[in-house]
């Protein structure tokens, strides 16, 4: 079983990093429950194939945009945090995502 912390990198190195559609929904089969749901201010997607798309989507708005975690996944209990960067490469803009 994955620890928070790979989850948490897996979350946005091998899914809403990965622009080749085929390698991001392997990380999303191996990362996610089949009904998993993704939210943000623009709506709430469920299951693999919505999130492939979501992350699609968001990356898509993006060309010349990267993730990069911004430092370590930090747990309490059952609950990730990891802060992390979207931006141009060398250019980043600090955000963060909780699991």
């Amino acid at each position: 079983m994955a620890t928070i912390e790979q989850l948490m990198q897996a979350n946005l190195l091998e899914v809403f990093n990965e622009r080749d559609s085929t390698r991001r929904r392997e990380a999303i089969t191996r990362t996610y429950a089949p009904e998993v749901q993704f939210s943000d201010p623009d709506e709430i997607v469920t299951g693999h194939e919505a999130l492939n798309a979501k992350a699609a989507k968001i990356l898509a708005g993006a060309p010349d945009f990267v993730f990069t975690a911004a430092g370590p996944t930090r747990v309490n209990h059952d609950l990730g945090y990891l802060e992390w960067n979207f931006g141009p490469e060398g250019r980043p803009r600090w955000c963060a995502a909780w699991t």
